[in-house]
């Protein structure tokens, strides 16, 4: 009975704040809407629009709901691990299928959730794209009416008229940047992770110093990022920063300390390696079922 009573009281949370949201929306400074040809002034843009969306829809996370109904957060990495499952199952007198039971009840909520994050994030991407000079879609429109400023939606409604038919324009002559400036977003949002917890400080990337290196080797030719006509130029230097900073990742995550660390996860995931595919299976079943 306790268990319906707060699923109940969880679902009407959700239903009672998503006009709230809706209501509430992020506000962003007049520079956010202007455009400018510096890659990292707007993606450092971009990462703020990011912050922004996790601290709205934090109240509605996992961590937040398991915190409210067991009286302690828990993410979906902490289930990856059983030496956490089973610490935290001890210190608030609880066990594991009551987890995974509570899990199940809320997907259906937590999906939705997450359906709105991937929106706004999506149309935080437009905004980089724009300000870097880039052409309006109509899915934009849509999501700016949603999400975003009213008044701003109306204005791209209008270039949406004005550039109809010619999308590619821009990515076909600057695909470099516009390779580096996808990428860096998806850094950026694995950084933040706007779902949920945020990552351990070795599994992030610095994208800030990958921005400046590509912006210092154009420098040492005398060219400069935020003119056009740099594609080849733009293209070698990201590339090279990627390589060492792929191969110092590695290096990282797996010295003699991580070794040992991943050996213990790894017989830790040994262990409930048919625990984790039964909770698999039951919420790809839920979900299914749900949406049916």
């Amino acid at each position: 009975m306790r268990k319906t009573f707060f699923i109940n009281r969880l679902v009407a949370k959700l239903r009672g704040e998503n006009n709230k949201i809706e209501a509430n929306k992020i506000e962003y400074p007049s520079e956010y809407y202007q455009e400018t040809r510096d890659i990292k002034e707007n993606l450092l843009m971009y990462e703020e629009a990011i912050k922004k969306i996790k601290t709205r829809y934090a109240p509605y996370s996992l961590e937040q709901a398991f915190r409210e109904k067991f009286g302690e957060e828990l993410s979906d990495v902490d289930f990856v691990y059983q030496d956490r499952i089973t610490a935290y199952c001890e210190r608030n007198r609880v066990t594991e299928e009551q987890l995974l039971e509570f899990e199940r009840q809320i997907m259906p909520q937590r999906k939705r959730v997450c359906q709105k994050i991937n929106e706004e994030i999506e149309l935080a991407k437009y905004h980089v794209m724009l300000r870097d000079g880039q052409t309006v879609s109509e899915e934009m429109v849509s999501l700016e009416k949603r999400y975003g400023n009213p008044d701003k939606a109306e204005e791209l409604k209008k270039k949406l008229r004005k550039v109809k038919g010619n999308e590619e324009k821009f990515q076909n002559k600057e695909s470099a940047r516009v390779i580096v400036l996808r990428a860096t977003m998806s850094t950026i949002k694995s950084n933040i992770n706007p779902y949920g917890k945020e990552p351990e400080a070795k599994y992030k990337d610095d994208w800030v110093r990958k921005i400046d290196y590509v912006r210092d080797e154009l420098a040492k030719k005398g060219l400069d990022t935020q003119s056009y006509g740099q594609n080849e130029e733009i293209n070698r230097a990201w590339g090279e920063i990627c390589l060492v900073a792929k191969n110092e990742r590695s290096a990282r995550l797996y010295s003699v300390d991580g070794f040992i660390e991943r050996s213990r996860q790894e017989d830790s995931k040994k262990e409930v390696a048919e625990k984790k595919i039964t909770r698999q299976v039951w919420l790809e079943r839920c979900i299914k079922d749900r949406e049916l």
